[in-house]
């Protein structure tokens, strides 16, 4: 990690023996880094991919799972959609994830989201052998993907509560450790006080060591139940119900706001901070309409039902979906 990070890759890869590496992108990062990738590797246009918006699904991973059967490593270059792709196409090979932006804390998690039409399922891919990670290229990421990547990380705080409230059932395993891994990262975006709002590399740094610490959690208990709880629910709900234009890390915002009230934590914080970190608070900034959003919460209990979060304990209907909404600011109190 650091400037100049990319200058690297071609050492990395002859220290991994790697002889035919095929890179996996998508069309807005294949300028930042892919193309450098490329060239500094001295590869041809058969040896890249270009995946495009919302094209990372189910058939289209079938069908490059045999594009790539005869190279020895996937690079995959851009964001949380292409680094997925590549957990999955690299789960054979060496694998190395190059991420063009800090968006979701998803990065070396071993789990992937891949989606068949409006639906989003977790899989197990690999996690990445190497973590490439250029300041240079991750310091231009557009201010929305960092905040959604910082929303993403805040949610920790109640995914962590959802998952003691299901262990106190008796519905779940808990692993205390990988529990304090959790909490200590939502509670660190909680503060208000970090490198995340001085920018440069304290910024980066703040990002990535927590997104580290999340992945470390999941690889830990084996599964996805530490970093996604009620709020992550709400989040798909929406994907779900209105899927275009929106980030996974902006859904989750608005879902973990609504998952604090619910578990009677301290949501006007989070709301607030959230704010000052740029990412949206109210359905209105994504364009959400307040029908939408009314049933993303009052159904939210569909995505995983086997999950036990604060929804199943509050069973939320349509009314009281809107009082929430309007309670904590999400949607107009007069509409």
């Amino acid at each position: 990690m650091g400037k100049g990070a990319l200058e690297r890759i071609p050492l990395l890869c002859e220290d991994m023996g790697v002889k035919r590496p095929f890179i996996v992108t998508g069309p807005r990062t294949i300028n930042l880094a892919a193309q450098k990738i490329k060239s500094l590797l001295s590869l041809d246009e058969r040896s890249m991919t270009v995946i495009g918006h919302g094209q990372v699904n189910a058939m289209l991973i079938q069908r490059l799972l045999k594009t790539v059967e005869s190279n020895d490593m996937i690079i995959a270059v851009g964001g949380g959609r292409i680094i997925d792709a590549g957990k999955v196409l690299g789960a054979n090979k060496h694998f190395m994830a190059v991420p063009t932006a800090l968006s979701n804390d998803g990065l070396v998690s071993p789990f992937c989201s891949i989606r068949t039409n409006d639906h989003v399922y977790s899989m197990r891919g690999k996690v990445p052998d190497l973590l490439v990670i250029d300041a240079d290229v991750v310091l231009s990421a557009p201010e929305r993907l960092w905040a959604a990547g910082f929303a993403d990380l805040l949610s920790k705080k109640s995914s962590h509560y959802d998952w003691r409230l299901a262990a106190e059932r008796g519905l779940e395993k808990f692993d205390p450790y990988a529990a304090d891994f959790v909490e200590a990262v939502g509670d660190s975006c909680l503060t208000g006080h970090h490198p995340f709002f001085t920018h440069g590399i304290g910024r980066m740094t703040f990002m990535v060591s927590n997104i580290l610490i999340s992945g470390l959690a999941t690889l830990m208990h084996g599964s996805t139940r530490p970093v996604s709880g009620s709020e992550h629910k709400i989040a798909h709900r929406l994907y779900q119900l209105n899927p275009d234009g929106v980030l996974h890390g902006e859904l989750v915002a608005l879902g973990t706001i609504c998952s604090l009230y619910l578990q009677e934590q301290d949501w006007e914080a989070a709301a607030g901070v959230l704010k000052r970190a740029g990412a949206p608070i109210t359905a209105a900034e994504l364009g959400i309409s307040d029908d939408l959003m009314i049933e993303a919460l009052s159904t939210a209990t569909k995505i995983r039902p086997e999950r036990h979060t604060v929804l199943e304990e509050r069973k939320v209907g349509r009314r009281d979906a809107v009082q929430i909404l309007k309670r904590v600011g999400i949607l107009r109190r007069n509409s």
